[in-house]
């Protein structure tokens, strides 16, 4: 719709349309008057109604209008890696606050006034407590992250738990159920160094090494048998939980799957999708 100089009155196309004939009595430049001259005007009766041009059924959705007004930012590959299927949502979040250092360790408290034990619960060595010594280089969490090493023949040292969750989320294999195991387990690893910190601290519990690298393994196996059916039958060890993983395909159930033909003359669709993996 446009307006003449003294912005009052409208000079658009329905404005100048009479007799189911274009006029010519709108302000346009003529470019524009010869485009709008070559459409035939609409004829229909009915009312106009609005159209969501952001949807193909013409329909406003708010997640169409959320696509619009939200902020793209940069994708960042850690984040990333913390959210799965398979990733407990207690593990994925606990993941985001580590990497975001938001985690309660006393380097971080430092900063807001806050006093408490200086030491780490290291036996031999113990240090100022940090996010890299309670997670990477730490005398247990060196230990526990070794005890998972070493299966491609490679034992690099790591100095940060950013380095030593990127060292597993880049390993190349060609293997998927390698990938899927190299992406949760150092999420596993990362929440059971946690669990048995706060255990030593707050409860005065004894931790080995030995004892979180179990209660990985542990979790690891509960959540992958879901996905793989043959480790129920395996042993609780890493070398053996790769080797059915890995040696051994997904296994898959087959079942008869029929309808109830019905009584009238009537074709029976399937519809509702409620079958899994129904296309």
């Amino acid at each position: 719709m446009a307006k003449d100089g003294d912005g009052q009155r409208p000079n658009g196309a329905a404005y100048s349309m009479d007799f189911g004939e274009w006029g010519n009595g709108f302000l346009l430049p003529q470019v524009i008057v010869s485009d709008i001259l070559r459409i035939p005007p609409p004829m229909s009766r009915r009312l106009d109604r609005l159209v969501w041009d952001l949807n193909s059924s013409g329909s406003f959705t708010v997640s169409s209008t959320y696509q619009v007004v939200r902020l793209p930012g940069p994708r960042s590959f850690l984040l990333a890696n913390i959210w799965h299927l398979l990733i407990p949502a207690k593990v994925s979040f606990f993941m985001l606050r580590l990497l975001e250092s938001s985690l309660p360790v006393m380097d971080i408290l430092y900063r807001f006034q806050v006093q408490g034990p200086s030491h780490c619960w290291c036996y031999n060595d113990p240090k100022t407590e940090s996010l890299d010594h309670i997670f990477c280089t730490g005398e247990i969490p060196l230990q526990v992250w070794q005890s998972f090493e070493g299966i491609d023949g490679s034992l690099s040292p790591v100095f940060t738990v950013r380095h030593a969750l990127t060292k597993w989320w880049l390993r190349v294999t060609t293997k998927s159920a390698l990938k899927l195991i190299y992406r949760i387990l150092p999420c596993l690893v990362c929440w059971h160094l946690w669990r048995a910190t706060n255990s030593v601290l707050f409860e005065g519990k004894g931790v080995t090494a030995a004892g979180v690298h179990l209660r990985i393994l542990g979790e690891l196996r509960e959540i992958l048998c879901g996905w793989f059916f043959n480790l129920a039958i395996g042993g609780l060890f890493w070398y053996s939980l790769l080797d059915l993983v890995v040696k051994k395909d997904r296994l898959s159930r087959i079942s008869w799957q029929n309808w109830s033909r019905s009584q009238f003359r009537i074709p029976k669709l399937n519809v509702d999708g409620c079958y899994r993996d129904n296309p």
